[in-house]
């Protein structure tokens, strides 16, 4: 694969976002307002770096909206694997997402930073992998049911980095991606985590 992808994703560059209204960041008094919802790139299933990017891209602003509005409909129109899906939609988390959307529970504005380590991905036949970084900043506080906590003494912002890869296949003309904001679990590694729909999860 030809390009040059290292570093940073711009979001803001790659995709493009459908908004209504203007946007208001979520406060202790009310969740995020008219979040811009991100649109499925063209792109996504071009059998190329940019393409496999793009994939990328669309699945990570798809789990930052799910986190700060509770709508994961656009999760199950990515392509990220099903398995990887499945930790979003698992019962517990599922529910949460419900209480979110329902305006009875929200983050201090989530954020996540994703960075691709290398110029293009490593592949073998059509399977490839892709090292990245990337970290969630999920604020300072969460509110439930009215009320507001802290995420930590002090009012202080709360960041979780993952340092991995993720594995990609290509088939039948659409990428499947696994370990996209999952860490995938190595030989000999005890335990996984993962950002998900609270910090304290």
């Amino acid at each position: 694969m030809s390009g040059s992808y290292k570093g940073d994703i711009n979001f803001e560059s790659v995709l493009e976002y459908e908004k209504s209204g203007t946007f208001e960041p979520a406060t202790k008094e009310h969740a995020q307002r008219n979040t811009p919802k991100p649109k499925k790139p063209s792109t996504m299933n071009e059998k190329s770096a940019k393409g496999l990017r793009d994939s990328i891209a669309y699945a990570v602003a798809a789990v930052e909206y799910a986190i700060n509005t509770g709508d994961y409909s656009l999760i199950q129109q990515s392509n990220m694997d099903k398995v990887e899906q499945n930790y979003y939609l698992d019962p517990e988390t599922k529910e949460k997402l419900e209480k979110v959307r329902n305006g009875k529970r929200w983050v201090d504005n989530a954020k996540f930073t994703y960075t691709l380590d290398t110029e293009v991905p490593d592949s073998e036949g059509e399977y490839y992998s892709w090292d990245r970084t990337f970290s969630v900043d999920y604020g300072a506080f969460e509110v439930n049911d009215g009320n507001a906590e802290e995420l930590v003494p002090g009012g202080a912002k709360v960041t979780k980095k993952f340092t991995g890869r993720l594995l990609a296949e290509y088939k039948h003309g659409v990428w499947e991606v696994l370990g996209v904001v999952t860490q995938i679990k190595e030989e000999g590694e005890e335990s996984t985590s993962s950002p998900s729909a609270s910090s304290k999860v």
